[in-house]
């Protein structure tokens, strides 16, 4: 008798447990942004003019039907 009773004390125990496990898991997990501040050392920056946008439309292009195809392959 007295095995019961202290299973259905440990059973009424759980959802206490789980719900502390979710707090302390959701504060773990979360994240939060901080602005980055704003560099003024190269006011004309003619050296690094930049990636043209062809080429970043080509990668996106390429990485879209890369990631399409890996996809495809996980779910065959």
């Amino acid at each position: 008798m007295r095995s019961t009773a202290s299973a259905g004390s440990i059973a009424s125990l759980r959802p206490a447990i789980l719900g502390m496990a979710r707090v302390v898991g959701l504060g773990l997990s979360s994240v939060a942004a901080s602005p980055l501040p704003m560099s003024h050392g190269h006011d004309g920056d003619e050296e690094h003019p930049g990636t043209p946008l062809w080429v970043l439309c080509v990668a996106s292009m390429a990485l879209v039907l890369l990631g399409g195809a890996f996809a495809g392959l996980t779910i065959a």
